[in-house]
């Protein structure tokens, strides 16, 4: 499924004294299949924007289109809209409310009005493509997991429904490295396995530099860049302007560059640093 977001503006509380612009003539696509990077510093309008790709919040001005579906036209079913359009909010294990694991994952596809059967088959293969064996934990109580795993149900749960976009707002906020890593391997194998659309919201240059295929920054509520992270963080000087950093290994490359070293800084990776280090070295011993 493809998104249009076509000269959107959010206001909140308009015609009052405390009238607020979150968001101004935003333009945006996304394409079936991609896997974008939303950054931008706390409060740049990153979390207002998302909620309307799934008609949560409605613009005060423009469209939101999916699959080239105003979602805010006459006859068009926000159910159904949310039903594909898949939203996993910033500590999505608060949401967290049944008493069991296989009762709170069942709760979307319950209320979608699907039969028994085929509610349990997509709670299992939900809870599969998280990591998670229903056999184990169908039975257990969400809170007697870890944070990490917390988050996993609190993800299958919007799985069950099938979305075929995925967008995720921040999803490793809060958990230790272990956690957050199998987090994000999880996000790549679920877009890899379902063929998602997803847009991964994070404060992580690092995250988004060697996950994402595109990246749009957010300042003062509008999109002023979009690209591949390799253009985006080329922009160093730019993105601190905005309160936003490049990855650290692409920080050190510039910084070696600046020394007088002969290396490219067009690095978003270790591997890709010690490679161009390596060859640095390499080219010294030659001279």
């Amino acid at each position: 499924m493809s998104i249009d977001v076509k000269n959107v503006t959010h206001v909140y509380m308009p015609n009052t004294p405390f009238e607020s612009i979150a968001i101004k003539d935003i333009n945006w696509t996304v394409k079936d299949g991609e896997f974008w990077g939303l950054i931008g510093h706390t409060g740049s309008g990153k979390s207002t924007l998302i909620q309307h790709l799934n008609g949560l919040l409605k613009p005060t001005s423009g469209e939101i289109l999916i699959n080239d579906i105003n979602i805010h036209s006459k006859g068009v079913s926000l159910k159904s809209i949310r039903q594909k359009v898949g939203l996993v909010f910033q500590y999505p294990e608060h949401q967290l409310f049944e008493e069991t694991i296989e009762r709170d994952v069942a709760f979307g596809p319950k209320n979608m009005g699907l039969a028994e059967e085929e509610v349990t088959e997509r709670v299992k293969e939900a809870l599969d493509l998280v990591g998670l064996s229903y056999e184990e934990v169908k039975d257990k109580s969400p809170f007697e997991l870890s944070g990490g795993q917390m988050r996993r149900v609190a993800i299958a749960g919007v799985l069950a429904m099938k979305p075929e976009i995925l967008i995720l707002d921040e999803p490793t906020a809060g958990l230790d490295p272990r956690g957050r890593d199998e987090i994000l391997e999880e996000i790549v194998t679920l877009k890899q396995k379902q063929k998602l659309t997803v847009i991964l919201v994070s404060h992580s240059m690092e995250d988004v530099a060697k996950l994402v295929d595109k990246l749009a920054v957010m300042y003062r509520g509008q999109i002023v860049s979009q690209g591949t992270p390799r253009e985006i963080f080329q922009d160093y000087e730019g993105l601190v302007e905005k309160g936003l950093g490049i990855p650290q290994i692409t920080e050190l490359m510039i910084k070696l560059k600046e020394r007088g070293k002969n290396i490219s800084t067009d690095i978003l990776t270790v591997d890709e640093a010690r490679a161009e280090i390596t060859k640095h070295i390499r080219r010294k011993g030659l001279a």
